[in-house]
């Protein structure tokens, strides 16, 4: 599995933590992009989050990866 980001320096969020790690996603496994979406209009979009949740959830849950 692979993670990459293309951080979104002007995010507008209440929260530092999420305007800090705004970022478009792409997760890969084995070489496959999983994370890819078909918006209403049949166009290929990107997942859009804050990574700071996903690296708490890591951080608090390493061991049971």
């Amino acid at each position: 599995m692979r993670l990459s980001t293309d951080w979104l320096p002007a995010a507008v969020n209440a929260s530092a933590e999420e305007r800090a790690t705004l970022c478009e996603m792409t997760i890969e496994v084995a070489g496959k992009n999983v994370s890819a979406f078909l918006d209403q209009d049949g166009r290929s979009e990107f997942l859009v989050l804050p990574a700071v949740h996903l690296a708490e959830g890591i951080a608090s849950n390493w061991w049971t990866i």
